[in-house]
């Protein structure tokens, strides 16, 4: 009977929807984790500076960032406008146009010590443009599908929860960063960190 099968659904949909609050927090968290060990704002200035890149070089890291938040966005909604396998290809994108330049990086930071120094930091700076880029192209069509997963009512909390253990692990990062940074001049630093948060 019908009235016998209502009281399941609402507790069906709860344990779902406590499952996808705790699925975006992980993956919020991992994220985080890749902000903190290369912090824009640390580690990928000492990198730069380490090959001479000058004051206006290392200001225009910022103005990258702001620049691939905004611009990009009207290509991703053009690219992702429509609704089917939206999911798959949002994942198919952060593989293929997003996580492939931080292992650029990397490979540049390990050859870096061979290369010209303005080959380096020129380099360096141009895969982190493509790689604030490919996250400017889906930022806001990854949170318009987002939003779609979790209820109203309990959204607020779903993302709060993502953003808080996002904090918690970008903190832990960046810990992380400046130890191996102290350790610079005994192992590949900058190569590892990339490569850890490419992962």
């Amino acid at each position: 009977m019908p009235g016998t099968l209502a009281p399941a659904a609402p507790a069906a949909a709860a344990a779902r929807d406590a499952h996808n609050r705790t699925l975006n927090a992980a993956g919020e968290s991992f994220w985080g984790l890749l902000n903190g060990l290369i912090a824009s704002s640390t580690v990928l200035v000492v990198l730069l500076r380490q090959y001479g890149a000058s004051t206006m070089m290392i200001g225009a890291i910022t103005a990258i960032e702001i620049a691939s938040t905004l611009a990009p966005q009207i290509l991703g909604s053009a690219l992702f406008a429509s609704r089917a396998r939206r999911q798959r290809r949002l994942i198919v994108w952060h593989l293929a146009a997003i996580l492939p330049f931080l292992l650029v990086i990397a490979a540049i930071a390990l050859m870096g010590p061979r290369w010209p120094p303005a080959a380096v930091r020129w380099g360096v700076l141009a895969a982190y443009a493509c790689f604030m880029f490919g996250i400017g192209v889906v930022l806001a069509v990854w949170f318009d599908w987002l939003s779609g997963v979790f209820p109203q009512a309990t959204r607020g909390r779903a993302f709060g929860l993502g953003f808080g253990a996002s904090a918690v692990l970008n903190f832990a990062g960046g810990l992380v960063a400046g130890r191996l940074l102290a350790a610079a001049d005994r192992i590949p630093s900058f190569s590892i960190l990339y490569t850890v948060a490419a992962f």
